[in-house]
């Protein structure tokens, strides 16, 4: 779930030794090729459902963007909870980033988003137009887009459109504990503020037992 690593890669930079998981094989061979050079970072191809790493006292393992909901059930989140935990040192750490489930359904309208950061001089630029829907009777988010990649003065455009289930707290505490963790703190922001009703993050730390 680490994509291409640009979260992995920001955690090495901190002199810290990283392993980026991810389950498609195009994201590890681009996080390999923007990334690779860090000495601290190393790329696995592998599903967190079912991860087999060589080390298994890991200090801390981390969920980012929202990654997480990409797994529609509980027990998908269990089994990678829980695949993690198997990885990880009694008394290490396990961060998540989450979206909260709002109350009322929502639609937005289609917006262009452009690359955060500028692609380098040779490589081509993408950039997407998408829409979200929000069931808040199911907690299904529905992403829908459209991508254009411009290489060489060409620009070429396809679909892609995914869903990512979202979930109560309540669940997420179940989960935590069956997995074999003791959620610790729920902060708001990554300022680290306490999370509560309406805040923009909801970013969970919990350890394992």
């Amino acid at each position: 779930m680490c994509a291409t690593g640009k979260v992995a890669s920001a955690l090495a930079e901190e002199c810290l030794t990283v392993t980026a998981v991810d389950i498609t094989t195009e994201m590890i061979n681009e996080g390999r090729r923007k990334y690779g050079h860090s000495p601290n970072l190393t790329f696995r191809e592998g599903d967190i459902c079912a991860l087999d790493l060589a080390t298994k006292d890991y200090d801390f393992t981390f969920i980012a963007t929202t990654d997480i909901h990409h797994l529609h059930t509980s027990e998908a989140r269990e089994k990678a909870l829980a695949s993690l935990a198997a990885h990880t040192r009694p008394g290490g750490g396990l961060g998540i980033e989450l979206w909260y489930p709002p109350d009322k359904s929502f639609a937005s309208p289609w917006r262009e988003f452009q690359p955060l950061v500028p692609p380098t001089p040779g490589e081509p630029k993408a950039w997407k137009k998408g829409r979200t829907e929000y069931d808040a009777s199911t907690k299904l988010v529905t992403i829908t887009q459209e991508v254009f990649v411009e290489r060489d003065g060409v620009v070429e455009q396809f679909p892609h459109a995914f869903s990512l289930q979202l979930f109560s707290r309540e669940d997420l505490y179940g989960t935590l504990a069956r997995a074999g963790y003791i959620e610790v703190a729920e902060y708001g922001s990554y300022d680290l503020e306490p999370w509560e009703q309406g805040s923009s993050k909801w970013i969970v730390e919990a350890v394992r037992r």
